[in-house]
């Protein structure tokens, strides 16, 4: 009897587990349709929302625009150059990087415009607007929530990506060089690491953990004394990040098309895109995490992997690679912009907005691009922009 039922065993063991795999919930991935699409005249790199779900976004045809939930454009500024960067505050305040210089926008006004002189290529801001950090063509500039400089810091190439922590103590910089450095908020160097190449993505929690993507495939975790906790080596090199306040989860996309999130350095899940990932964003709280991408998709996933829903945004023929997006804190509402001049608005829990045939421009069928193989030119895209600023800096 002993010997029967140990025989037996393996086999009451994986029909068990059966059990237990197909009694975990299923989650059915629907295809989104977006509440609203406004287009721009030429293509949208940085969305943000604010928090009465508004959305504002840049676009390279030199406008910021801002429109409600429903899609009525309530303002847009003209700056002169191309809008590469914007954030938005609590307070319903409206950063952008255009050109030479940092604006600062309220309901549509002007009210103040900083004039730095170098290429802004990104900016951030600490939740309440005091504070303001600009990522430059040589350097890190620090202003003021009313325009005046604190300080500025020169690096090597020049950040091509920068953040802030939520209650503004804290300043990392990604170097288009080789480093990550990062500042307390009265301008002190705290520490600095080197990379063996560019750093074109950072982020930062609210309590002085930093994150870094490489484009020498690796990232990077760190706390405010410059300690590395724990790095992970991508498939590619990592040109989106996000982190959650809290510093638990992060989440990073790679150039292969490879979208991970991490809880405390383990990795969670990894889930392959079309084409390289080229956005994401996550809830404070981490339940969602949205995400652009190459293969012309918005990606809508839970802390656990699952896929919840997509939505194609065009053919890759139409330059429809989704760019930038953002989450409100509550996961409720969802922007993205592409390279077609797209700005596309998502609520999460609209009845109208689920389980809608997937169709592109022509009204066929879409059909994901298949996975790019060519890891140089998926690459290469992460290099576009640094291309696209030192045109602007000659011409």
């Amino acid at each position: 009897m002993q010997k029967a039922i140990s025989m037996r065993l393996p086999k009451i063991v994986a029909i068990a587990v059966i059990l237990l795999i197909a009694a975990r919930p299923c989650v059915a991935t629907s295809i989104k349709k977006p509440v609203w699409i406004y287009k721009a005249k030429q293509d949208v790199w940085s969305v943000a929302i604010l928090p009465n779900g508004n959305v504002a976004a840049g676009s390279l045809d030199g406008y910021v625009y801002c429109f409600n939930k429903d899609g009525q454009l309530l303002w847009k500024y003209y700056t002169g150059h191309c809008v590469e960067s914007v954030t938005a505050t609590s307070n319903g305040l409206v950063f952008a990087g255009s050109g030479y210089s940092v604006y600062c926008l309220k309901n549509g006004k002007l009210l103040w415009r900083y004039w730095i002189g170098r290429w802004v290529w990104s900016v951030a801001a600490s939740s309440d607007g005091k504070y303001v950090v600009a990522g430059v063509h040589g350097g890190v500039y620090l202003l003021s929530g009313n325009g005046r400089l604190l300080w500025y810091y020169r690096t090597g190439l020049g950040a091509g990506s920068v953040a802030i922590s939520p209650n503004g103590e804290y300043i990392v910089a990604g170097d288009l060089n080789h480093s990550v450095y990062f500042f307390d908020r009265s301008g002190a160097l705290l520490w600095v690491y080197n990379t063996s190449l560019g750093v074109p993505s950072v982020a930062i929690s609210s309590n002085g953990y930093a994150v870094a993507g490489c484009l020498n495939h690796y990232i990077l975790f760190f706390d405010k004394s410059g300690k590395l906790l724990w790095k992970y080596r991508a498939g590619e090199c990592v040109g989106s990040l996000a982190i959650t306040p809290d510093g638990k989860y992060v989440v990073a996309g790679d150039a292969r098309g490879d979208i991970y999130m991490f809880d405390q350095g383990h990795l969670l899940w990894k889930f392959k895109a079309g084409d390289a990932v080229l956005a994401v964003a996550v809830t404070p709280n981490g339940r969602y995490v949205a995400v652009g991408s190459d293969d012309c998709y918005v990606y809508m996933f839970n802390t656990h992997g699952d896929l919840l829903w997509k939505y194609y945004t065009g053919s890759p023929e139409r330059h429809n690679y989704v760019w930038a997006v953002a989450i409100s804190p509550n996961g409720s509402y969802i922007a993205a912009g592409n390279c077609n001049n797209k700005i596309i608005f998502f609520e999460q829990n609209n009845a109208n907005a689920a389980n809608t045939k997937l169709t592109t421009e022509n009204g066929k069928e879409a059909k994901s691009k298949k996975s790019s193989t060519m890891s140089l030119e998926a690459c290469s895209y992460y290099l576009t922009s640094l291309l696209f600023h030192a045109l602007n800096i000659y011409f």
